[in-house]
């Protein structure tokens, strides 16, 4: 598992053209991943990460509270709040 810190990803991402895939402005990619079938408990939907030239991991999963905003969390259990749009994803501190 990829040790990571949550606001080292704050701030907007952009849709790109690949689906489900957003980049923010230093290239990191996040990928909106869905499950088919979650077991009780897990989340329907969780993101995957990419930085340049690295392979992606799992970054988080991803728990609704509202229409269109998710908490997220890092490795170490400190939370955000990420708002999924149609053109772009926000993460931004809790």
């Amino acid at each position: 598992m990829q040790i990571y810190r949550i606001n080292s990803y704050y701030g907007k991402y952009q849709r790109s053209t690949t689906p489900n895939t957003f980049t923010s402005s230093k290239g990191i990619n996040l990928i909106f991943k869905t499950r088919k079938a979650p077991n009780p408990g897990q989340p329907k939907h969780y993101l995957m990460c990419q930085e340049p030239d690295s392979k992606p991991f799992y970054f988080s999963a991803l728990w609704n509270t509202a229409k269109d905003t998710f908490n997220i969390s890092d490795t170490q259990k400190k939370r955000a709040t990420c708002k999924i749009l149609e053109s772009e994803i926000h993460i931004c501190k809790q």
